[in-house]
């Protein structure tokens, strides 16, 4: 299981300009749901994160 035991759960670290940032998201309801192989895994673009 790559995320951990928290399914509802998301962080997001990245690097602006004065140092690096920490984004999380949780789901009310129901799971983010995490490929299982690499298969089912894709590449966002810069424009697709939220």
């Amino acid at each position: 299981m790559p995320c951990g035991y928290r399914q509802d759960w998301i962080k997001r670290l990245y690097w602006e300009e004065d140092g690096f940032a920490l984004v999380t998201k949780r789901l009310e309801a129901g799971s983010f749901q995490w490929p299982r192989n690499s298969a089912e895994a894709r590449r966002l673009s810069y424009q697709q994160y939220p």
